[in-house]
């Protein structure tokens, strides 16, 4: 390898079963004032007996969930749907069943999918761990209003190393919110990728346990700010405004422009 050009050839020893397996959808709904939804969501399934991938996702949402189940439904806003999915690492397809289920009941009354997946600790082999948490990118769908309360609450909180990224670039969503940002569901996704999260390294060792109680005040903190904003103003994205804005303005100096050529 040191000299330069070389060949591998790297054999994996597998057994395939097309069609050969089952998983399960878990979620539960908690009724509010409104029909109006938020899903709030992981998955279950991991690589390994893994920490991060994804049991630390599943416990924020279990924290969550068992916050909200304690507050009376009168002070429930919008109703919750707490989900867990189970197909992420077989091309999602507990997330096209849930779709196919609910989009026309649960997912036809969601305003946002805020997934949440891989609470890990800053650790890259060999050197020791830094006691931080890993920096993670949170995926928006571009709603000017939606993006400045999430920001406002990360802020507020201190919630640290955070990145956050616009859904339409070609990138796109690569986190279990991808099939519902891609079926029309706006999402709010946070997830990290550390290098060794797919590695049998990935042991409950590596949660960045510092990180669940900030978090999970952080979310009850930008869903209690969701809940204060009307939903008319929660449903439009930037995009299409931004564009029709443009051209609203921008046309008649085109038109001008024309004139004078």
């Amino acid at each position: 390898i040191a000299a330069g050009k070389t060949t591998v050839k790297l054999t994996l020893d597998a057994q395939v079963s097309p069609q050969g397996g089952e998983s399960a959808n878990v979620y539960a709904v908690l009724p509010g004032k409104s029909a109006s939804t938020i899903l709030i969501h992981s998955h279950h399934d991991a690589p390994w007996r893994s920490g991060v991938e994804d049991s630390s996702g599943v416990g924020v949402v279990l924290a969550l969930a068992r916050y909200y189940a304690q507050v009376p439904q009168a002070e429930r806003e919008r109703t919750l749907v707490f989900l867990f999915t189970g197909g992420h690492l077989v091309g999602g397809a507990t997330n096209e069943d849930f779709i196919a289920k609910h989009q026309g009941d649960i997912l036809a009354n969601t305003l946002f999918d805020i997934a949440i997946e891989h609470i890990a600790d800053d650790y890259n082999p060999p050197d020791a761990p830094t006691g931080k948490v890993e920096p993670r990118g949170v995926f928006l769908t571009e709603n000017p209003v939606m993006v400045s309360l999430y920001a406002s609450a990360v802020s507020q909180d201190n919630i640290v190393r955070t990145l956050v990224f616009p859904t339409g670039t070609p990138l796109g969503v690569p986190t279990d919110a991808g099939q519902y940002q891609e079926s029309g569901v706006p999402v709010v996704s946070l997830i990290s990728g550390p290098t060794w999260l797919f590695d049998s390294m990935d042991t409950l060792e590596r949660v960045a346990k510092w990180d669940f109680a900030p978090l999970t005040r952080m979310y009850v903190d930008f869903i209690g700010r969701l809940n204060a904003t009307p939903d008319w103003l929660l449903g439009f994205r930037l995009g299409p405004v931004v564009l029709a804005l443009l051209a609203l303005v921008l046309s008649p100096l085109a038109a001008v422009a024309l004139a004078k050529r």
